[in-house]
């Protein structure tokens, strides 16, 4: 039988009681499963494009990706960064999926 190795990412029982996916919530005026939703989408996306949880983009892609104000939302909470033309994810390496942790523990040796 054929193995195939399936990308993840992490999510804590404790993910959607966090206070900053309340924030969310209540900044963006939609609920916690829409806001861990969106939370999931760009993480995902992180984890596909990206080896080191910093990729060349903007806050508009992270919108177009969720809604509107999400980048900057995720940027007042530290959960995003903008850095000149380039989007990163704090501590990505804690939370992405095996392969893209894998390429990072490799790079941090």
């Amino acid at each position: 039988m054929r193995r195939i190795d399936m990308a993840w990412i992490k999510l804590d029982h404790s993910t959607g009681n966090k206070p900053e996916v309340f924030i969310i919530s209540q900044r963006l005026e939609i609920n916690r499963a829409e806001t861990l939703g969106h939370l999931v989408a760009l993480w995902v996306w992180f984890d596909q494009v990206s080896e080191d949880g910093t990729i060349k983009g903007n806050k508009a892609m992270v919108d177009s990706l969720t809604l509107p104000g999400f980048a900057d939302t995720l940027i007042e909470l530290n959960w995003l960064k903008e850095i000149g033309d380039k989007l990163e994810l704090p501590n990505f390496c804690n939370h992405n999926g095996q392969t893209a942790k894998q390429r990072c523990q490799a790079q941090s040796r």
